[in-house]
């Protein structure tokens, strides 16, 4: 799994060049495919990257539109609509709170990104991946879900198919009103299941 946080996502080899590959990526889906959106300004294409930077080091849970704003120097609404566009690229993946039972604490989405853009963004910015961010973002990659954190009780993170996930490293313990603990590991016991195999239903 660590391998595929690091690399994984992408068919270029992963030789020592490989993170420059990826951030050129980047540069070509701002350039090209996302400055090619009717109306979008040259800033508006810069600031691009500033969100995919601010994200690549941010916990999902942390950023909020006054927060994404405030980098970008930009108002609400500004950031609402730019987030719908740069969310066409697929650049971003956004995961918003479910919407039934107890009314969730924010209405707002965490926010991810494809693989390996996190451990690329971060290498060049010399910085350290979130190891539980990376765990989050394969599961979310590959599973439709919400997310199920709701007031100041700390519940399990996902619900997918009527089910209820729990994500995390090898120890991980359930927190209550979870259906499975997915782990980035190989136990099966009790109620864990492993999170490599949620890259299977993709």
């Amino acid at each position: 799994m660590h391998e595929y946080y690091a690399t994984g996502g992408v068919l270029y080899p992963a030789k020592s060049q490989f993170y420059k590959t990826v951030v050129s990526t980047m540069e070509t889906i701002a350039y090209k495919d996302f400055a090619a959106i009717k109306g979008v300004e040259k800033d508006t294409v810069e600031n691009f990257f500033k969100l995919l930077q601010l994200v690549a080091i941010s916990m999902p849970m942390e950023l909020s539109y006054s927060s994404i704003g405030k980098v970008l120097q930009r108002n609400k609404v500004w950031v609402m609509r730019f987030l719908a566009d740069v969310e066409k690229t697929e650049a971003i993946k956004r995961v918003y709170a479910c919407g039934e039972g107890t009314k969730p604490f924010r209405k707002e989405a965490k926010y991810y990104l494809p693989y390996p853009y996190r451990a690329a963004l971060c290498e060049s910015m010399g910085r350290q991946p979130n190891i539980g961010a990376q765990r989050e973002e394969f599961f979310v990659n590959h599973v439709e879900c919400c997310y199920v954190k709701t007031g100041s009780v700390q519940t399990a993170d996902f619900k997918a198919g009527g089910k209820v996930f729990e994500v995390g490293g090898p120890g991980k313990e359930e927190k209550g009103g979870c259906d499975h603990i997915v782990v980035d590991g190989l136990d099966t016991t009790g109620n864990k299941v492993p999170l490599f195999l949620f890259g299977l239903l993709y």
